[in-house]
């Protein structure tokens, strides 16, 4: 089986990292458009309503005063819809290109050079200069014009300025609002640019926004920065747990998946002896037996299953297998019942299908001399020494056998034996070999500290005679190596130890 570098894990967490920087990204612009949008129907709003209002004026109070023969009466017509509306400053009557009334300048007759009249019934354009523009030097402004031709051409201008509008929505932080006319476009900073603009048919102007990249960044910045410190400094700190976690779920996952759905799991057993060389059990060992790639060793496999909780699966795979062969086997009585061993992990404890396997097995195998060994690896450790002690009485209150497998090498061996009772402690292999070299001390105390606590003891990985003299010596009651048989299919194991 092949696993997956850890440099592609962390490849797929950095990629993670980025899609939650653009989902702030996204979100920041969603919000930040919207904010836009916002502004934009609000000026179309405020433009729109003081058209109407101007057009509605005209029609119902000033067109009857066209041409103005009493400026005073005009202005004082004019009055009220320069003091409704923020955004209109001045009303003004011109004839033939001379201005003869205005609130402005009210009789004194200004001349218009810089801009005729187009002849349209309503027309909204920008110009740089007006007939006042002495009277205001450094003021620009867009006029709204409103004219027609009735005994001799006359028109009413109305001063527009689009700058009151924005001042009123105030200036927005990260983005432009601008209103374009038919030769001008205003912009929400106080800019105003003199360019020609093709407007929608019929439309007098368009209001529109302009986001910047600079803008953009600063808003994520100011409206996402804690988040985006919060989210990279939860990824750094995440990482290793994650490449872990990612490479459990990598290809293997699915290929672990696809196997599980097809049964390729199966048990093999290797022999347990007493010290008398005579058979008293075995431990199941599971084997992943690929159509394509034959057998695949747990070493390829095991840590993976353990990560992901796939070996919950698979360890029912197994047990069931077990319980349908030894069903079917004439296991002869003895003094003792012969004991099956199964690896489990702390994970396994974290559903209910042990425990159903388990009352399933002695079930089925009520009349029959065998009994269940579980074997406690210490590759995982229990979340919470509460939860080891209440797997280990559950396991006791069903009548099963309890095993420290290889112990010693963990990191909660003597956690474990300090917590609550067990049956047996089985003393890893690599202990064992230290009897070649003559440096048993620890293997000497791990079975003192076995005696002193009236454990029995379970010897794996014996592989030569001096190895098993040495331990047979010490009394030592199980055995469990190559010495005495290597594991074997479920069906070879029954052919050659029960037939």
């Amino acid at each position: 089986m092949i696993k997956k570098a850890a440099g592609f894990g962390y490849v797929i967490v950095f990629a993670l990292y980025l899609f939650g920087v653009l989902l702030l990204l996204a979100n920041g612009f969603s919000r930040l458009n919207s904010e836009a949008k916002d502004s934009e129907n609000w000026v179309q709003q405020q433009m729109t309503n003081a058209i109407s209002e101007i057009r509605d004026f005209y029609e119902v109070k000033l067109s009857s005063s066209i041409p103005v023969s009493d400026c005073d009466r005009f202005l004082r017509d004019s009055m009220p819809l320069l003091l409704a509306s923020p955004y209109i400053r001045s009303i003004s009557v011109a004839q033939g290109g001379v201005i003869v009334c205005s609130s402005i300048s009210k009789q004194t007759l200004k001349q218009i050079n810089n801009w005729k009249a187009s002849g349209k019934p309503l027309e909204l354009r920008y110009v740089t200069q007006t007939p006042f523009s002495e009277l205001f030097p450094a003021h620009r402004q867009a006029i709204l014009s409103l004219h027609f031709e009735t005994k001799g051409f006359y028109g009413v201008y109305v001063a527009v300025y689009p700058e009151s509008v924005f001042r009123t929505l105030g200036a927005p932080r990260f983005f432009q609002t601008e209103i374009r006319f038919e030769n001008a476009t205003f912009y929400s900073d106080g800019r105003i640019i003199d360019k020609k603009n093709s407007l929608p048919l019929g439309q007098l102007f368009f209001v529109d926004s302009d986001i910047s990249i600079t803008s953009f960044t600063k808003y994520i910045f100011y409206n996402y920065g804690v988040l985006l410190i919060a989210w990279t400094f939860i990824m750094l700190m995440s990482a290793k747990t994650l490449v872990r976690y990612i490479h459990s779920f990598s290809l293997d996952y699915w290929q672990i998946r696809k196997a599980i759905k097809h049964s390729q799991f199966h048990p093999y057993i290797q022999p347990v002896v007493n010290d008398s060389g005579e058979i008293t059990g075995g431990e199941v060992l599971v084997r992943w037996i690929h159509p394509k790639k034959g057998l695949i060793s747990p070493a390829d496999f095991i840590d993976q299953v353990e990560e992901n909780g796939q070996i919950v699966e698979i360890t029912s795979i197994l047990i069931q297998k077990c319980l349908l062969a030894f069903s079917k086997t004439n296991v002869a009585e003895s003094n003792q019942h012969f004991r099956i061993g199964f690896n489990v992990c702390p994970i396994q404890f974290d559903s209910n299908t042990l425990c159903l396997d388990i009352e399933h097995f002695q079930s089925v195998m009520a009349d029959k001399p065998v009994s269940l060994l579980i074997e406690v690896t210490e590759r995982k450790e229990f979340s919470s020494n509460e939860k080891y002690r209440n797997a280990i009485h559950e396991l006791r209150s069903r009548d099963v056998l309890v095993a420290l497998d290889d112990f010693g090498t963990g990191h909660c061996s003597l956690k474990y034996l300090h917590e609550t009772e067990v049956d047996i402690i089985k003393i890893d292999m690599m202990y064992v070999a230290t009897i070649e070299s003559g440096n048993t001390k620890i293997l000497d105390n791990i079975i003192s500290l076995a005696r002193s606590l009236d454990v029995l003891i379970l010897a794996e990985g014996v592989e030569t005679q001096a190895q098993f003299d040495y331990l047979k010596a010490r009394n030592i009651e199980r055995y469990q190596g190559y010495l005495f048989g290597k594991p074997l299919p479920i069906d070879e194991f029954i052919q050659k130890y029960f037939r």
